[in-house]
């Protein structure tokens, strides 16, 4: 037989993938050092960097057991591919692989991680379907039994019980550091996204330490400078246009320049485009000019002209025009987009608002016993439109709703939005995807209505989890 080449190899990962992606709740199989393994959830499947199942759940051994599980062709390819010096993979329970070949000197080089060897699976399409990807949970009944407006509302008091969270939470920091330097930190958090989260807090720390940032053109030289992304000007590789913008940068940041610090790490593998982190600090630098180091004070300002809380969101998602005359033509500093396209577009503004605005000034609100800011901020934010859809929301749909495309009657705006996030990371994502020990999905005894009681009786679980 032919040697694989590495396009089948990776062919053949898929297939393996596949088949334990496909595992039933409750299939027992040998690992390698012949224990009984009893999977309770195989896990949800992966499709970005890391282990390629996550949040998964086994028993071996009588122990139960939560983590992440990698699959490989071969044994040996835990090694091959470094993950023994990754952190990514620390979380690793399982490790799934096909037939290991014979001649395999260190197949079994896998210290304290069980092994178990199965078969590709030959019968599923490739590429595969969102349907095959992420197979329905015992909710899927549940949800069915009910009409689109109900699940609207359940969905909608969960969003409500996540944005009453957050606040808290936000509070807590505000008390301790700061009505405003909270919210800044928030907003750099948050344009992090996921890869980046941790490299924006340490930019908002350092920018933090500088006196008098008030001046934008001070702030943003102070972010670039601080990022450790700004180039020499004198770089051939920069066009006109960005050359000009490097040395006007670079003549501020000489003269306000602390010291000379360790680099910050930045993540770009596996990052769109669009959104790389010199995109994400372009729009800071243009919010920090709009909103100065004061977004709450900003925003409470315009919470007293009369306007209301719908046209409020609206402002937010439709108005705030967070674009760069130099950064909506780039990806980074040597490269140029195909279009221009906002630093930060409508959706992500709506997010932002959702997820870091309004539960600040609702914090900011409680704390200064503002009770007309504080209904306003969060009457402002169900009136949020929906957001761009996410990973986390498509693969719920799956998970519960049959047809998966109901979801677009039932996840509306941006309250629904921020419930269906809440009740799969607060039940699917706490419970390992075990369908078991969820609530959501179970029957409700008792009742003579199949449908409003059991709606009723679930949003107990929204504030009693």
């Amino acid at each position: 037989m032919p040697a694989l080449s590495e396009n089948d190899d990776k062919f053949k990962e898929k297939q393996l993938q596949s088949a334990w992606n496909n595992t039933e709740p409750g299939t027992q199989i040998r690992t390698a050092d012949n224990r009984i393994m009893t999977v309770i959830h195989p896990g949800t499947w992966n499709f970005e960097q890391g282990p390629d199942f996550k949040n998964a759940k086994i028993i071996i051994g009588g122990n139960e057991i939560t983590g992440d599980i990698e699959v490989h062709c071969s044994p040996s390819d835990w090694y091959a591919h470094k993950h023994h010096t990754d952190a990514n993979y620390n979380r690793v329970i399982l490790h799934v692989t096909g037939p290991a070949d014979k001649n395999e000197a260190d197949k079994n080089r896998l210290p304290g991680i069980p092994s178990v060897i199965i078969n590709p699976d030959m019968i599923s399409e490739f590429p595969l379907t969102e349907s095959e990807k992420f197979p329905n949970g015992r909710c899927v009944d549940f949800f069915s039994s009910c009409n689109d407006n109900s699940l609207h509302d359940f969905f909608v008091k969960a969003g409500k019980a996540r944005f009453e969270e957050k606040s808290r939470a936000i509070m807590a920091e505000m008390i301790g550091s700061g009505t405003e330097k909270t919210c800044l930190k928030l907003m750099f958090e948050a344009c992090g996204y996921k890869k980046n989260r941790e490299s924006f807090i340490e930019l908002f720390n350092r920018y933090w330490e500088y006196d008098d940032t008030c001046s934008s053109a001070r702030a943003e030289a102070i972010l670039w400078g601080e990022s450790g992304f700004l180039p020499d000007p004198a770089s051939s590789e920069l066009d006109t246009g960005m050359k000009t913008f490097v040395k006007k940068i670079w003549t501020i940041w000489w003269e306000t320049r602390v010291e000379a610090r360790k680099e910050i790490k930045w993540v770009k593998a596996g990052v769109r485009p669009l959104n790389m982190p010199e995109r994400r600090i372009a729009a800071i630098s243009v919010m920090l000019g709009l909103f100065s180091n004061s977004p709450l004070a900003f925003l409470s300002g315009k919470t007293g002209n009369g306007i209301s809380e719908k046209e409020f969101s609206r402002f937010l998602s439709d108005e705030i025009k967070c674009s760069h005359e130099i950064w909506d033509n780039y990806i980074n500093f040597f490269s140029r987009t195909s279009k221009p396209s906002s630093v930060l577009g409508r959706s992500r503004m709506i997010d932002l608002s959702a997820n870091v605005l309004m539960p600040s000034l609702h914090a900011y609100a409680a704390i200064n016993r503002n009770n007309r800011l504080k209904d306003f901020s969060f009457d402002t934010w169900m009136h949020l439109p929906l957001p761009q859809m996410n990973r986390v929301v498509r693969i719920a749909a799956h998970k519960w709703f049959m047809p998966p495309q109901r979801l677009k009657k039932i996840i509306m705006d941006s309250a629904s939005f921020q419930g269906a996030m809440y009740v799969f990371k607060n039940h699917c994502e706490k419970c390992h995807g075990d369908c078991d020990c969820c609530i959501v999905g179970k029957p409700v005894t008792g009742q003579s209505n199949i449908e409003q009681p059991n709606i009723e009786c679930r949003s107990i679980i929204i504030n009693k989890r």
